[in-house]
């Protein structure tokens, strides 16, 4: 028979009561308090409730299941639960094997050194592992314990912890390493398209007024489809946006407060963008609302504008931008280097977005049809 001698606990006498009624909340604790409801005589019964409470309360919290090992017989004490967590039935035999045995091949090696370096050494045991269930899926598990018990060689004779689900946890920090690798991606486009705007401008312009004019409505127009696409993101993915929610909010700062302005659209609100494109239609956008303002049709009293967006067959939508002036006023679309320069710019966003852009000087206005994919090529 193996000669144990059981590891001391913290003292209690001489421990100040408050302190030793709260405990620490720690796994040590935890394992601590566990390892006193068996050991202690049932004469102490008030303080044993006390602890005991607190023990089942702080594993119920926690959803945590307790076990105890015997590491020498490989025997494996713990509630139903436990077991079920592993997806081990509750017929088959309970031994650390077994639960060895539903570890993921890959997490199994750094599994069985954390189990070592608590056995062989005096660290106590901390992982996170998964396991497969009997249907193929995995389930994320975390793993606290300590040896609390070794014979007069050292040897260790007897381990208590806990395990819990964490699942949930591990999806959740998926979801946001996810998105923060597209918001990286997506800060370094904008980066570059930011820096290829101010190459494009610099060669065209000389007017700084102009020049400083122009970056500050893009760089806003491109802040804005940033903030449309974390509207929408949706389980870590930056997502989807409606390409009406582009549209209206490249037009909203033309026609707030416009009484003059006679504004009518047709947004089929089902047509969507992904994430990847919502920068050169917000661009495009703000290039024709901005010649508009300063050529076309927001430029004077009794203007009209006509958007519409619709899809064009199979796989493609068109969106349709049509430009009235007022009466008597004959459309000035062709005017200065900043409406030329406008025009490369839309044609640049256009091959972003692999679409063909199609542009008409009317004397009364001007249309502009851009044929667009609905998936990125």
């Amino acid at each position: 028979m193996t000669n144990s001698a059981p590891i001391p606990l913290p003292p209690e006498e001489g421990q100040n009561p408050a302190a030793r009624a709260a405990g620490d909340g720690s796994t040590a604790d935890l394992i601590a308090k566990l390892r006193r409801h068996e050991h202690t005589p049932a004469i102490r019964s008030p303080r044993l409730a006390a602890d005991q409470l607190r023990a089942q309360l702080a594993l119920a919290a926690g959803n945590m299941h307790s076990f105890e090992w015997n590491v020498q017989t490989d025997v494996l004490t713990c509630d139903p639960e436990l077991v079920s967590l592993f997806g081990i039935g509750p017929e088959e035999e309970r031994c650390g094997a077994r639960v060895l045995s539903t570890i993921l091949p890959e997490d199994r090696p750094k599994v069985e050194a954390a189990i070592s370096r608590a056995t062989i050494g005096d660290q106590d045991y901390e992982m996170e592992f998964r396991v497969v269930l009997p249907g193929g899926s995995h389930r994320w598990i975390a793993g606290r314990g300590r040896v609390i018990e070794r014979d007069e060689a050292g040897a260790p004779v007897r381990m208590m912890g806990v395990n819990w689900d964490i699942t949930e946890r591990k999806r959740a920090d998926e979801r946001i390493a996810l998105m923060a690798r597209e918001m990286n991606h997506r800060v370094k486009n904008n980066f570059a398209m930011i820096a290829a705007l101010i190459r494009l401008v610099g060669s065209r312009m000389t007017d700084v007024r102009s020049f400083a004019s122009f970056l500050r409505g893009q760089i806003t127009a491109l802040s804005d489809a940033h903030s449309l696409t974390l509207e929408y993101a949706d389980e870590g993915r930056l997502g989807d946006v409606p390409l009406a929610r582009i549209i209206e909010a490249g037009l909203t700062p033309w026609a707030n407060g416009r009484v003059d302005l006679d504004l009518r659209t047709d947004l089929d609100p089902d047509i969507m963008v992904d994430g990847t494109r919502t920068t050169a239609f917000a661009m495009l956008l703000y290039e024709l609302a901005t010649n508009a303002a300063k050529y076309g049709a927001l430029c004077a009293p009794g203007g009209r504008l006509d958007v519409t967006l619709d899809r064009e067959g199979e796989g493609r939508a068109v969106l349709i931008w049509s430009e009235t002036m007022p009466p008597g006023r004959r459309a000035d679309l062709e005017a200065g280097e900043e409406a030329g320069f406008g025009e490369v710019l839309m044609r640049s966003s256009a091959r972003i977005l692999s679409a063909e852009l199609e542009r008409e000087l009317r004397e009364d206005g001007l249309t502009v049809r851009v044929l667009f994919p609905l998936a990125p090529a």
